[in-house]
């Protein structure tokens, strides 16, 4: 049974063969893209994903700016910035602007990697829940002040 999608950016297909590998699992679906265009036309396909993972330097456009717009779309998915080129200035700027819930220097340990997924992934079912319960108690406030009138 697939619980979470995950969508994979990166311009070098050996990483996304790498990542995939290392993220797959029957509860997972994972996509992959090569371009900033890919990857839209896979999140309006599929109708948006559980988590993102991006590399920075991509050919079209920034991680950065292509995790802003993840987040404009759809803000519930989950951001993870994956770099070759790690410094303290795109690390502020991922955090501002994107509100990446990781950056990620390459090359990465594959078992930190794994871990990072999977609390990312925890903490999406969490927000996830807590808008359902929330949803739930608003409705059951509503029922309660109608009953009362």
């Amino acid at each position: 049974m697939i619980k979470h999608k995950i969508l994979l950016l990166d311009d070098e297909r050996n990483i996304l063969n790498a990542l995939t590998r290392l993220l797959r699992s029957e509860e997972r679906q994972i996509f992959t893209a090569e371009t900033a265009a890919e990857a839209w036309k896979e999140l309006r396909e599929v109708g948006g994903v559980d988590l993102v993972i991006s590399d920075n330097r991509l050919p079209d456009i920034s991680g950065i700016d292509f995790l802003v717009k993840v987040r404009q779309l759809f803000p519930d998915t989950i951001r993870i910035l994956i770099t070759g080129y790690p410094g303290l200035d795109s690390a502020i700027e991922a955090i501002n602007k994107g509100q990446v819930y990781r950056y990620i220097p390459k090359p990465w340990e594959n078992k930190e990697l794994k871990l990072i997924v999977q609390q990312a992934l925890d903490y999406y079912d969490v927000v996830k829940d807590n808008r359902a319960l929330l949803r739930i108690a608003r409705h059951q406030a509503e029922l309660l002040k109608a009953a009362q009138k």
